[in-house]
């Protein structure tokens, strides 16, 4: 399958089920029963668990960061996603096989790509109302073109960023030296 391109007039071109399998295009997807005032995106990873049978997207993802930011997240937030730059806005229980691409860092594409996320965002927040505060765990690849969508398109969400500036290594000892929430309230 090709991947999405920019034609020579400059538009962006997406094949068609590119960006397809998140909450807005019939993915398995399940709303938490309980309100959901903060939710954690979490970027995925370039490693991912040899497979010939569809893993949860939480279980296929391995790299040290992602399993670090992914729970992480899970402790501190109402609710997880993952930002997939093949895939968009993932479920962690959705069933994917292995894929290898990366968000590429032309901005067209990468422009694309958040308003996609966004777009499933939208649907997500309207469904999980009323979702106060939004926190991204995931590299500028992913997180500067997001935010500067969702700052369009979901004004009254609060994004945060704690991982912003920092370099990969430096994002893994961040989760390493946070503090569990054990009996703290999310």
């Amino acid at each position: 399958m090709d991947a999405p391109h920019i034609a020579s007039d400059g538009t962006v071109h997406v094949p068609s089920g590119w960006w397809g399998t998140g909450p807005d295009a019939g993915a398995p997807f399940q709303l938490p029963l309980a309100r959901v005032r903060t939710l954690g995106l979490v970027g995925c990873s370039k490693r991912k668990q040899h497979a010939d049978t569809p893993l949860p997207a939480a279980e296929l993802y391995t790299g040290a960061l992602f399993r670090r930011a992914y729970r992480y997240s899970q402790a501190h937030h109402d609710l997880t996603f993952i930002l997939s730059g093949r895939l968009g806005l993932v479920a962690p229980a959705t069933p994917l096989l292995p894929y290898d691409y990366v968000l590429p860092q032309r901005q067209a594409l990468a422009r694309a790509w958040a308003t996609y996320v966004a777009r499933q965002l939208g649907a997500v927040c309207a469904a999980l109302d009323p979702v106060q505060e939004l926190y991204l765990y995931a590299g500028a690849r992913y997180a500067r073109p997001l935010l500067a969508v969702l700052g369009r398109t979901l004004p009254a969400m609060r994004c945060h960023w704690p991982v912003q500036g920092l370099a990969r290594h430096e994002q893994v000892r961040w989760f390493d030296t946070q503090r569990s929430p054990n009996n703290e309230t999310k």
